[in-house]
């Protein structure tokens, strides 16, 4: 039985429709289209629904329309598999669709890419196909010639080469890292939080910069709204007006991975609008999340110094104060604590004592990346204003307003920030410890993180 239109809806059948049918108990072939099995989905998660005559007392499930079997467990996978393939197979972007947009940045994490190959599999199991498993390889082809005995085939003493080994395919998975979002883990959705670890992970400093914004606008935003927990859609608004020079924004959330989320529900065997967590529950995640938080630190430890952002208001009276210091070149220095003296003038810096920290540095010594001497500036006074917002003394200015200020002089960082005053700004944000010792030493932590 094959629709060339839904028997639904009446709409074009297309032809991912027909690569992934309803995974019907009886086979009877029934089928009908992506958009009508959402609507059934959504349906089902009402309990009740009013009938022509205004009674509500009509509940829909998820069965065949055809010979009523049930599809509540598979039916979620069907759909998966649609949309996914809807975008994989598209032959330009232009072709899609927003929310399909968001699916294909998302297409490379972890969770989609286990939820699609599990979805397959279960697909090809209930239908009885064979999975198809080919990874992307590159092809040997034999170009030698040799003349050969039709009987006694070529002589011992001739050796064929042996082709290169295959190549695969493989990309970087990157898992949540939970010390990374600085306490604001209850305000990121989960896209954001892959996002932020991809940034913070990447070894580039741009990329550093760009994560302390992010956060924080997102603490801005959540406790200029009462504590509450603002939407994504809200603080993508919020954030691209204030990041212009970011190339990339924030991560709005899919329905998608509502979907893989309910869909492993219904593997489980519950609806999880029956199974909504109560406070005690939520408290319990709460504190297992933690638990696996101090875990983390404990094992691989952060650097002393993380990249953060502050805003000094223009009205206010400028009260940080920076020194000139130079840095040894070494990734060791990101765990290094940097003491300031009284008088600003001398700097102390104490090695770490924790033997975690050559477990990140993977036993390479203090890990020499740029040569000795390097300048760079460091917070020498904080100062009210920037002390509430986290400023620590030994912090290093890295970029004011976006612009970095690497191999820069403490006086020419004040020549921008006036400047910024001048061009009758009134605000500077200036951006810390957004450098290449803290880049490198959370890209080799998260690289010891992803190890088996």
């Amino acid at each position: 039985m094959k629709f060339e239109d839904c028997p639904i809806c009446l709409s074009e059948m297309h032809q991912i429709d027909f690569d992934h049918p309803l995974q019907c108990a009886r086979h009877c072939g029934y089928n009908f289209c992506k958009n009508c099995i959402q609507s059934l989905i959504s349906s089902s998660k009402d309990d009740y629904m009013e009938a022509s005559d205004g009674n509500c007392h009509v509940k829909v499930f998820l069965t065949c329309p055809n010979c009523r079997s049930d599809l509540s467990e598979t039916i979620r996978d069907t759909l998966l598999l649609r949309k996914a393939d809807a975008v994989i197979n598209a032959s330009s972007e232009e072709e899609l669709t927003e929310s399909q947009l968001l699916l294909k940045s998302i297409l490379n994490t972890a969770k989609v890419r286990n939820a699609i190959s599990n979805a397959r599999r279960l697909e090809a199991k209930a239908l009885g196909t064979e999975l198809d498993e080919v990874d992307e390889i590159e092809e040997f082809t034999e170009e030698i010639g040799v003349e050969a005995d039709l009987i006694n085939g070529v002589h011992r003493s001739f050796h064929l080469p042996r082709p290169p080994s295959p190549t695969f395919c493989k990309k970087k998975v990157v898992k949540e890292d939970p010390t990374l979002f600085a306490g604001l883990d209850y305000f990121l959705s989960q896209e954001e939080r892959l996002y932020v670890t991809e940034l913070m992970s990447s070894g580039e400093t741009a990329n550093l910069a760009e994560a302390a914004q992010l956060l924080f606008f997102v603490a801005k935003d959540a406790f200029s709204n009462n504590n509450k927990k603002a939407s994504t859609l809200e603080r993508s608004e919020s954030c691209k007006s204030r990041i212009q020079n970011s190339k990339r924004s924030f991560v709005k959330k899919s329905s998608f991975l509502d979907l893989i989320d309910e869909a492993e529900d219904a593997h489980q065997g519950f609806d999880k609008k029956h199974s909504k967590s109560t406070t005690a529950g939520q408290r319990r995640e709460q504190i297992q999340s933690m638990a696996r938080q101090v875990q983390i630190q404990n094992e691989f430890p952060i650097p002393v110094r993380m990249p953060k952002v502050i805003e000094i208001s223009f009205a206010e009276k400028f009260e940080l104060q920076f020194i000139d210091y130079e840095w040894d070149g070494t990734v060791m220095d990101a765990y290094s604590k940097l003491s300031i003296g009284f008088n600003r003038k001398s700097v102390r810096q104490k090695r770490p004592n924790n033997k975690r920290v050559r477990l990140v540095l993977d036993g390479d010594g203090d890990v020499q990346v740029e040569m000795p001497g390097q300048k760079r500036i460091l917070v020498g006074h904080v100062g009210h204003s920037a002390g509430k917002q986290g400023t620590m003394l030994g912090d290093v200015v890295t970029h004011v307003n976006g612009i970095s200020v690497a191999n820069k002089s403490s006086t020419e960082l004040m020549d921008l920030i006036n400047e910024s005053k001048q061009k009758g700004d009134a605000i500077v944000m200036l951006t810390f410890n957004a450098e290449r010792s803290v880049a490198e030493a959370l890209k080799r932590r998260s690289d010891v993180i992803a190890e088996p």
